[in-house]
């Protein structure tokens, strides 16, 4: 699936992967709203990650 500029977002199961947690562990992240932002795409549930979002979001977590 892409944004309305053409990039491709990302799926619960790539994103997990990119930062090494399971599926799961995301989801629960998501549902504490304490992981990556995300697009709800249809009222039942299908979630998408912006990458540019995800880059962001990752950066801010960096302890410096």
């Amino acid at each position: 699936m892409r944004d309305d500029e053409g990039k491709r977002l990302l799926t619960t199961v790539e994103v997990a992967k990119i930062l090494g947690i399971s599926y799961s562990a995301l989801s629960k992240l998501r549902l504490k709203d304490l992981g990556p932002p995300y697009l709800r795409i249809t009222e039942r549930g299908s979630v998408r990650y912006d990458p540019e979002s995800l880059k962001t979001w990752i950066k801010e977590k960096e302890r410096k």
